[in-house]
């Protein structure tokens, strides 16, 4: 297939199901509402250490779910002509993190290329797509403002939803869908 266009996508809570995997295997309490995006923030010390003990265990990164929906959505972005870069953000204290993060897309069926098809940066807003989705605001404000013209599109979580931005989205069976 022809790819006319490309889509600079994240992995964490956009694929994988990171944040509701966490909540439930350390069966955490978040404040109601969720008002910020950082589960750090929500969370007293003790239960912010076991989260970091979670995310240093390799195991836990290899049997994350997927996000509902992606697989639908990303075939659906496919047709559309986009072809898919997926831009994460690394967890530099687990060991062989990026081989466990290239591993599960591919596994997933999400990605093709499992050396080409992926990046691994703090600095998403740097990387160059004709579409940016991210589920973090401060990714998607820095992305947007570095190509003002193009869509940067936050994915919707309950760890957003109070955020203000105009371009949220959604999986869909054709793609996404506005939220």
């Amino acid at each position: 297939m022809i790819y006319e266009k490309m889509a600079a996508i994240d992995v964490c809570d956009v694929a994988v199901d990171l944040h509701t995997a966490t909540i439930e295997q350390l069966n955490l309490k978040l404040p109601s509402p969720v008002t910020d995006w950082d589960l750090f923030s929500m969370l007293p010390k003790e239960d912010c250490a076991r989260v970091l003990k979670l995310f240093n265990d390799p195991e836990f990164w290899r049997a994350l779910p997927a996000v509902p929906g992606v697989h639908e959505g990303i075939e659906g972005l496919k047709r559309q002509g986009y072809k898919i870069h997926w831009v994460t953000s690394p967890w530099a204290d687990c060991p062989n993190w990026e081989g466990i993060r290239r591993t599960w897309l591919n596994e997933q069926k999400l990605i093709n290329d499992v050396i080409h098809d992926i990046t691994f940066t703090s600095q998403k807003y740097r990387f160059a797509a004709d579409m940016f989705v991210d589920d973090r605001p401060k990714h998607v404000k820095l992305w947007g403002a570095m190509n003002p013209s193009k869509p940067s599109l936050l994915f919707h979580t309950i760890f957003n939803e109070n955020y203000p931005w105009d371009q949220r989205i959604r999986w869909a069976k054709d793609g996404i869908q506005p939220v």
